[in-house]
């Protein structure tokens, strides 16, 4: 036999001086990643790209009548004031 004392197993479940301490679980704890559900992940993803688009989509087509009809007269009088000043070889 051993002269050594026998440890119980329950002392060392408990984390006591003869088992695992404190503060290596808090350590061990830390160190742990963080749970991630995938499925509302994938989702969050999902909706940012969905706004991203929207918000695009809003740039280019949310555009009442009036707007593209001004936006159009300014484009058209900028090309005839341009080929105005245009000279002839």
């Amino acid at each position: 036999m051993s002269t050594s004392p026998r440890r119980s197993t329950n002392a060392v479940r408990r984390g006591s001086s003869t088992g695992c301490s404190t503060r290596w679980r808090r350590t061990r704890e830390a160190e742990l990643a963080e749970i991630v559900n995938l499925n509302r992940a994938r989702k969050v993803k999902a909706r940012e790209a969905a706004r991203t688009a929207a918000d695009a989509n809003r740039i280019a087509f949310g555009r009442t009548k009036v707007e593209k009809a001004a936006t159009k007269a300014e484009a058209d009088r900028f090309r005839r004031d341009v080929d105005g000043a245009k000279r002839e070889p």
